[in-house]
């Protein structure tokens, strides 16, 4: 299993996010869009919440988040701004191998412990 980079993605001086990427690989839907960044780019709730995940538009081919980070976006705006994306945010639970997989790394890497 190929683990993803996580980085801190800033645009324009305002926007953060922290958000994981799989780089310029071929993905298993055939190769990615050369105008992009990345091809998959996984976010998390701080930019649903905040409004500022219309701002990765032109960065990926595709973009995925969880059920969990979903039921993060509570109030009324933010679900305005979730439902008003300006590209298909695909919401898909990570399979149990995956998440172990990711809990093994961090506790190699110090990140948990």
């Amino acid at each position: 299993m190929k683990l993803s980079l996580v980085t801190t993605i800033a645009t324009s001086g305002i926007m953060t996010a922290q958000v994981a990427v799989t780089g310029k690989e071929k993905n298993s839907m055939g190769a990615c869009k050369e105008q992009h960044r990345f091809c998959n780019m996984v976010i998390d709730a701080g930019p649903l919440i905040n409004g500022t995940a219309g701002g990765f538009m032109n960065m990926a081919d595709k973009f995925f988040t969880t059920p969990a980070v979903v039921a993060e976006v509570r109030d009324s705006k933010a679900r305005r701004a979730l439902e008003t994306l300006p590209y298909d945010l695909i919401v898909k639970a990570p399979p149990p191998e995956a998440i172990n997989a990711v809990i093994a790394f961090a506790r190699a890497s110090g990140d948990l412990r």
